[in-house]
């Protein structure tokens, strides 16, 4: 079911399904609109129809000429616009962007209309029948419908052009990123915690820690990342066999050949075939995917946020938009309830354990690279501080030591880097007022400035 579902997952992000679909359904329109011509125009035909098309087949050879040759032509357009985007959406903000235009909706459906649109065209042409070949045979319903076809795509791109520009823009990405990464921390972890919970359980150690029988090692015989994780398969398998699996591999990570993906306990009752069937509850591939793998969306926020702060681009404005949403993030995952994961057989019996990532190592991955490039811009440093100032003071309770953890080692980092004296002056009072806020007092500070 896991490797049925990633294949859909990924098929409707590809860039070639749903226009596949749409030039599918334009066919069958086509061959049913063809077929059911007198059928819907009756005894009174196209004349007593002022909505169907009336001319003769000569004039509807021109008008479906005219039509499919100016689609196909939009069509090379558009396609060209969409590589010209992913081109400027590589290069500017990071590579790993590219599957919001490939996954886009609104990209595929237009490019499904104008394909559709062609082929329709095209099968209903192929039907027509002058006097010189004998009974002369216009389809005047489908005709009409190419006309109306090419009408909406005309709509359609009027609609593209709009999108096209807008999808390009910085924070129109940088949303998209975002509201996909909520929504998979969300998906993977569906509880909230309260204000006075505690931190999460690392409960692996706990359930493996002095068992008497030993353990079996599994280990991957390929390379790749893993993309989904047939937990199902392995909970049966467990019950089945009366094991119990304690899973160390996550979502998201590049293993090779050999890696250890997960422990078994007893190891006598684990044969060839059961290791086989556990290999394989994991799903590998060659890039990661953003449906469960919610560290991917951070990784983007923060090459967005780096290269936006490299030499060639340098647009810090840029830089500070990807860095709030970085926050909204990381405080959505504070309030989340991230313990491992254990899963009970239909007796009660703990078969399955997962290990889920801990906030630190997300904040790692957030601000480690970050805080280096922002110590040379005060300006991001400063909104650095603030936002991380704001997250310890709003995250919960049991998260707020990570959070000014990660403070702490943004102020130390830029008071090493910023030399100049007004910078630093600036930087000292913003990290100030940012460890007060990360200690909970709220009230607003006057600070004196010497002029």
């Amino acid at each position: 079911m896991a490797r049925l579902k990633a294949l859909w997952l990924r098929m409707i992000d590809s860039l070639w399904f749903v226009p596949a679909v749409l030039t599918l359904a334009g066919a069958v329109a086509a061959i049913l609109l063809v077929n059911a011509n007198d059928t819907l125009l009756g005894q009174v035909g196209a004349d007593g129809r002022w909505w169907a098309f009336g001319g003769t087949a000569e004039g509807a050879a021109g008008v479906l000429s005219a039509i499919s040759g100016s689609i196909i032509t939009v069509t090379g357009v558009v396609f060209s616009v969409t590589i010209v985007a992913l081109q400027l959406a590589s290069s500017q903000f990071t590579p790993r962007v590219l599957r919001q235009f490939t996954s886009d909706r609104a990209n595929q459906i237009v490019l499904g209309v104008f394909i559709g649109t062609f082929t329709y065209t095209l099968l209903v042409q192929r039907t027509l029948r002058t006097a010189d070949a004998g009974e002369e045979f216009v389809p005047n319903i489908a005709v009409t419908g190419a006309v109306l076809l090419a009408l909406v795509s005309i709509a359609f791109l009027i609609f593209f052009i709009n999108h096209a520009a807008r999808s390009i823009q910085a924070s129109v990405i940088i949303d998209s990123v975002a509201l996909d990464t909520l929504a998979s921390i969300r998906r993977v972890f569906p509880e909230r915690m309260e204000e006075d919970d505690e931190e999460p359980l690392v409960l692996a150690d706990a359930y493996t820690e002095g068992r008497d029988e030993p353990s079996r090692a599994i280990r991957v015989t390929k390379s790749g990342y893993i993309q989904e994780i047939d937990r199902a398969t392995l909970k049966k398998v467990a019950e089945l066999n009366h094991l119990f699996i304690r899973l160390d591999a996550e979502i998201g990570r590049f293993i090779l050949p050999g890696d250890e993906v997960m422990c078994v306990w007893p190891a006598v009752e684990v044969d060839e075939q059961i290791e086989a069937d556990l290999r394989g509850a994991l799903l590998l591939g060659m890039e990661r995917t953003p449906h469960q793998d919610l560290k991917l969306g951070v990784i983007e926020l923060m090459d967005i946020a780096v290269k936006a702060m490299s030499p060639s681009v340098n647009d810090p404005t840029t830089a500070l938009n990807a860095m709030d949403r970085l926050g909204e993030l990381l405080l959505e995952l504070a309030w989340r309830k991230r313990g491992d994961r254990v899963e009970m057989s239909g007796h009660g019996r703990p078969v399955l354990i997962t290990r889920r990532p801990v906030l630190e190592d997300t904040l790692g991955i957030a601000f480690d690279q970050l805080r280096h490039y922002a110590a040379d811009n005060p300006m991001v440093a400063i909104a650095m501080m603030r936002l991380l100032g704001r997250l310890s003071a709003t995250a919960p309770f049991a998260a707020r030591a990570a959070f000014a953890r990660q403070l702490h080692e943004v102020k130390s980092t830029a008071e090493n880097r910023i030399k100049d004296p007004v910078d630093r002056t600036r930087f000292d009072v913003a990290a100030v007022e940012a460890l007060r806020v990360a200690a909970g007092d709220s009230r607003p500070q006057v600070e004196a400035r010497g002029g």
